[in-house]
């Protein structure tokens, strides 16, 4: 099982979703796996993080369109990179994420 704090999701956030379950039926309409690190494929073993395709420090929103789950690893590597600046740059290191979530 997962595990998410949803007091800090529904304290902090301004979103276009009421709840965890209504993002993660976004992500399911959508063909993204709730269990696997959107940027790397791995697998989410005890947690996930909500990350941001286009940070917020860049213009990006809380908006559902714009949250991906995430292994730590790549939410700590991705900084304020865009979801295309990050993948560009992981490819260009030739790294590969350990499976450590």
């Amino acid at each position: 099982m997962l595990k998410h704090s949803t007091q800090s999701v529904e304290l902090h956030l301004d979103t276009d979703w009421d709840s965890l379950q209504d993002l993660y039926d976004y992500w399911d309409d959508n063909e993204i796996k709730i269990c696997s690190c959107f940027y790397c494929g791995n697998k989410l073993k005890d947690s996930l993080h909500l990350e941001h395709r286009v940070p917020l420090t860049r213009t990006g929103t809380n908006c559902m369109d714009n949250i991906v789950p995430s292994c730590a690893p790549c939410n700590g590597l991705k900084g304020t990179r865009t979801e295309d600046e990050f993948l560009t740059w992981l490819d260009s290191v030739d790294m590969e994420i350990d499976d450590v979530d």
